[in-house]
């Protein structure tokens, strides 16, 4: 089940951006999507909506963020319930980009030191502008409450 669709199901705008989708996870991601993926990465990149995606372990819930990610520049969040769901995730993400040869970031950022977490800080605070960047920033809840990154989230 995947809620948060704006555009009507059957519209000709939804089903020309969705085999646009479908395409780039063909193309640029080389897998084959199941269809409430492709709706889930249409419904967040185009409608921006936010998604709630109920599926089970193991239905590659994760590719509807790495989607979403390899076409939307700029910044995208995934919060994790556990840390060691955040560290495994990460490592997929870095694999599964550098295996489809995209140029997005990842970062686990629970699993950085404090000087590495300024550096990062730094730099994204050091952006103009969100073309030209794909970076995928990796958390559990209770980092989204540290002031020096709530600053940084604020402007972004």
């Amino acid at each position: 089940m995947v809620t948060g669709a704006a555009v009507p199901e059957h519209s000709e705008a939804r089903t020309t951006g969705e085999a646009v989708v479908r395409s780039m996870f063909s193309d640029y991601l080389k897998v084959v999507p199941f269809d409430w993926q492709v709706k889930a990465v249409y419904s967040l990149v185009h409608e921006e909506q936010d998604l709630l995606a109920v599926q089970s372990t193991g239905a590659w819930k994760s590719l509807v963020v790495h989607g979403a990610v390899a076409i939307e520049e700029g910044v995208v969040f995934l919060v994790v319930p556990l840390l060691a769901l955040g560290a495994d995730q990460t490592q997929d993400a870095c694999a599964f980009h550098a295996y489809a040869s995209s140029s997005v970031e990842c970062f686990h950022l629970d699993g950085l030191g404090l000087e590495d977490q300024r550096r990062l800080q730094e730099y994204l605070n050091g952006i103009e502008s969100r073309a030209g960047h794909n970076i995928l920033l990796i958390c559990s809840p209770l980092l989204l409450l540290n002031p020096l990154w709530v600053l940084v989230l604020d402007r972004l």
